[in-house]
């Protein structure tokens, strides 16, 4: 009985033994597991890692691919008819249109790009552009426009140029002016552009008529006009709203044509000029004063002034330059001092000039409103003098008059956007004033365009240029340009 205890004991105890072993055994095994778990987790991360990796790499190619698929698509031939690919002929556009480059500049600018690119296509002429932009213009004029009944229009006509008035019409809807900013040339709609020797109110009431039947109801019109324009506009019943800038250019001509201390001031410039333009004090001379509408811009007189007070009185902080001698500044100081006999009429020009730039500044770019006149008569605070008062009284007038006019909350009341295309349209004929006026009056209207591919591509393939010709013949006729070849031919 004894020794069959002990057996059993005996095999318990083998048991035991053989259960920890087989436990050890486990935990080794689950630690095994644990390490491979792990490791096996760990190459998975990489491997995420690297797959997202990838799909970036994927992403960022598939967005280069994008992009080179389309400078490829600007550099084909997309235009039909055209050999010159879409991507040249629009930054030959946007060169001409857009900044000061002459026609000539553009095509050559083209050539150097060829030659930089080691290409050998067809060399660009100066005439190939000028018929884009002919092209582009009249498009732009006669293609369809939007009829409405909120229609204002903007008119007027070039300086005289040999027999010849050139009379301009854009217009913007109501509705679609942006008042938070000035108006840009993309904002118009050239509606009418047409060239006679004769303008008078008569002919000017036909055109609005004719023009008000193919876009519907003008409610006003705005800029600086004269009797003929002004007389069309009456006839026709279209109210005018004065432009801002001639109206203050009109007001500071009322207030300082007859002032004693302002007639002194221009007249004691324009004599220092002469005496010290070509010396060695020319760096100092007054600016050129502007001989018409020299009423429209006191900034360069008062801001003269300002700056020649200035040096001299702080002549001292110029001894140690290198620029100027001792013996230069001291008889600056001498020649100059005439300037100190001017100061009150410049300070008061200095505030109105200031004034008037920031009332400007504010209809040009906000409109004329309730709000914006309240804003403008809180700058007209600031001046006090006589003149200043006086300049306060009328604006508060021409404010009230420009409100009645048309009932709309808030009026465009600035041209600035016509006079500037015909500033550029003068200066693309500036170095040849003798041709007198052409069908690169077509021009004005070109300006108006986004240069969008799809808008150039439409007017390039629906335009043709026996249409350009037809519509100078319709709208200019024998141009002086012309009679001058025909006058100047042998016989």
């Amino acid at each position: 009985m004894k020794n069959k205890w002990k057996e059993k004991n005996r095999a318990k105890r083998r048991k035991i033994i053989d259960l920890n072993k087989r436990v050890r055994d486990l935990e080794s095994s689950r630690d095994s597991f644990k390490d491979e778990n792990e490791r096996l987790r760990a190459e998975i991360d990489k491997l995420s890692k690297k797959n997202t990796e990838q799909t970036k790499i994927i992403e960022s190619l598939n967005q280069q691919l994008k992009k080179t698929s389309q400078k490829i698509s600007d550099f084909e031939n997309d235009i039909k008819r055209y050999w010159y690919t879409m991507m040249l002929i629009l930054n030959l556009l946007k060169m001409k249109l857009e900044t000061s480059a002459s026609f000539r500049a553009a095509a050559a600018t083209a050539y150097i790009f060829e030659l930089y690119n080691n290409e050998n296509g067809k060399k660009l002429t100066h005439t190939t552009v000028l018929n884009w932009v002919l092209k582009l213009g009249y498009y732009q004029l006669t293609r369809p426009k939007e009829k409405a009944n909120d229609w204002v229009i903007l008119l007027d006509y070039s300086i005289q140029i040999s027999s010849q008035k050139v009379f301009v019409v854009l217009g913007i809807r109501q509705s679609k002016i942006d008042f938070n900013r000035p108006l840009i040339f993309n904002d118009m709609e050239p509606l009418l552009i047409s060239v006679k020797e004769k303008w008078n109110g008569e002919i000017i009431c036909e055109e609005i008529l004719k023009l008000q039947k193919q876009i519907g109801k003008i409610i006003y019109s705005v800029g600086d006009y004269g009797t003929d324009i002004k007389k069309g506009l009456i006839l026709a019943k279209i109210p005018h709203v004065y432009d801002i800038t001639h109206q203050i250019a009109a007001i500071i001509k009322n207030l300082y044509q007859k002032d004693e201390r302002y007639i002194a001031l221009t007249s004691t410039l324009a004599t220092m000029r002469k005496q010290f333009l070509l010396s060695a004090y020319g760096y100092l001379a007054p600016n050129q004063q502007r001989e018409k509408s020299r009423f429209a811009n006191i900034k360069s007189v008062s801001e003269y002034g300002k700056n020649l007070i200035n040096f001299l009185d702080n002549i001292s902080a110029f001894k140690n330059s290198e620029c100027f001698s001792k013996k230069e500044l001291r008889e600056a100081r001498e020649k100059f001092s005439w300037i100190y006999e001017h100061d009150e009429i410049i300070n008061e020009l200095i505030m109105v000039n200031e004034a008037i730039c920031s009332i400007q500044k504010t209809v040009k770019t906000y409109g004329l409103s309730q709000k914006t006149i309240k804003n403008c008569l809180k700058i007209l605070q600031r001046l006090s003098m006589p003149k200043g008062v006086e300049m306060t009284e009328i604006l508060k007038k021409y404010f009230k008059a420009s409100l009645k006019l048309v009932k709309v909350k808030t009026i465009l009341a600035t041209s600035d956007i016509l006079e500037s295309a015909f500033g550029k349209y003068k200066n693309y004929i500036s170095n040849n004033p003798m041709i007198g006026i052409t069908n690169i009056v077509l021009s004005i209207a070109a300006f108006t365009s986004d240069l969008s591919k799809e808008i150039i591509k439409e007017a390039l393939e629906n335009t043709r240029i026996a249409d350009v010709l037809e519509w100078s013949e319709e709208n200019i006729g024998n141009t002086q340009f012309k009679k001058r070849l025909i006058a100047f031919s042998t016989p």
